[in-house]
């Protein structure tokens, strides 16, 4: 709510003479919302009303200018984070078999072989929304958004949804070799590419997935409590 209220502020010294900015206001609001009802949600349907709206209305923002840059790159961001949502929607309709889709239930009481086809989907839904190898392109690309928006969404809210949410699974994540080998990949690929970068913004998101590698390492070793405190 704090990054969210200076974002608010700051965009009057950005774009505060732009005729379209009732709409980007509200485009914010609707975001925050979101981000906040996925955070609350305490079962799989409500996660999945904050999440899809938070890939809805980042689509919105990212196109905000109306030209051809922002098009593409919106193209590439909707498209990436459509197959989370694809995931989420599998893991509702599978969590369905166990009786009820409050995640807290089946975690602690269902520690199967049945329940790997859900991490996988938790893991893939993930990987998508924080911009993972090889799901990495769109955050990048997103920085043709206003900066408030680069600032709000592709910095401090949006990426880290995604590893959000696999820390609301951590009873089921435990100790994965798998999200640890693509997370030091995405670590070295993106700090390697931000050395040939020149656009600063671009550098910065380059920089933010970075950071993302690291928390998904910790993550990926179990330390869910420091994965936590590390979004500081």
């Amino acid at each position: 709510m704090f990054i969210s209220s200076i974002v608010i502020i700051y965009r009057y010294s950005y774009i505060g003479k732009d005729k379209n900015l009732t709409r980007f206001i509200i485009l914010v609001y609707i975001f925050v919302v979101s981000i906040a009802l996925m955070i609350i949600s305490p079962n799989i349907i409500r996660i999945l009303l904050g999440w899809d709206g938070l890939g809805l209305i980042s689509y919105a923002l990212v196109v905000y200018y109306q030209n051809v840059k922002s098009a593409n790159a919106g193209i590439i961001t909707v498209l990436s984070n459509r197959l989370g949502d694809v995931a989420i929607l599998v893991v509702i309709s599978w969590i369905r078999n166990f009786g009820r889709w409050d995640f807290f239930y089946f975690q602690e009481i269902f520690k199967s072989i049945d329940l790997q086809l859900i991490i996988m989907l938790i893991i893939l839904a993930g990987m998508s929304k924080r911009a993972q190898i090889p799901f990495s392109a769109w955050l990048p690309a997103a920085i043709a958004a206003p900066t408030p928006v680069s600032s709000l969404v592709h910095s401090s809210t949006l990426v880290t949804a995604g590893v959000y949410l696999l820390i609301r699974f951590n009873e089921l994540l435990g100790v994965n070799n798998f999200l640890l080998l693509v997370s030091i990949i995405t670590l070295f690929i993106s700090g390697l590419g931000a050395n040939f970068e020149f656009d600063l913004k671009k550098i910065i998101a380059l920089s933010t997935l970075s950071q993302l590698g690291v928390i998904i390492i910790i993550l990926s070793l179990g330390l869910w409590e420091i994965a936590f405190f590390s979004f500081d």
